[in-house]
């Protein structure tokens, strides 16, 4: 599962995340394409420093984009 779609999969109760020990897990629903059966879900390991790694990355692009934005505008 992409993690940036958690929120979307959660809001649409087809995600949920669980600890396990000292570990984390997503348990993501599946269905059959065919029948739309469910079948048995995904489990996702999830570590918390590579969440944190990818939020960085991630508000690094947003800040370079928000400064992009700002020049266009300026522009008028």
């Amino acid at each position: 599962m992409d993690l940036t779609t958690y929120s979307t999969a959660k809001a649409a109760d087809q995600v949920a995340v669980a600890k396990l020990n000292d570990a984390y897990v997503l348990s993501v629903k599946k269905f059959n394409p065919g029948t739309g059966e469910a079948i048995a879900p995904e489990v996702q390991a999830v570590d918390s420093s590579k969440v944190q790694a990818q939020i960085i990355t991630l508000q690094g692009q947003m800040d370079s984009l928000n400064a992009l934005l700002a020049d266009l505008e300026a522009l008028g």
